[in-house]
């Protein structure tokens, strides 16, 4: 997936958080878990090698989130 960049799972789940995202796996045997918002967009997942999130939420300060 592009446009997206590697950060802590706290910082993923915030974003998540934030944005009112759920996780879900898109297909049965996906190895990427992926946080959808309200409107059907990724905005951040999972898969083997760590968290990801859109870049454009990268670096907002989520410090108020609690996750």
């Amino acid at each position: 997936m592009s446009g997206f960049i590697k950060v802590s799972a706290g910082q993923a789940c915030k974003v998540a958080e934030a944005f009112d995202g759920r996780w879900e796996w898109k297909a049965a045997n996906s190895v990427v878990k992926e946080a959808i918002d309200a409107d059907g967009c990724v905005i951040a997942y999972l898969d083997g090698t760590g968290y990801y999130v859109h870049t454009s939420y990268a670096t907002l300060d989520l410090s108020h989130i609690t996750a």
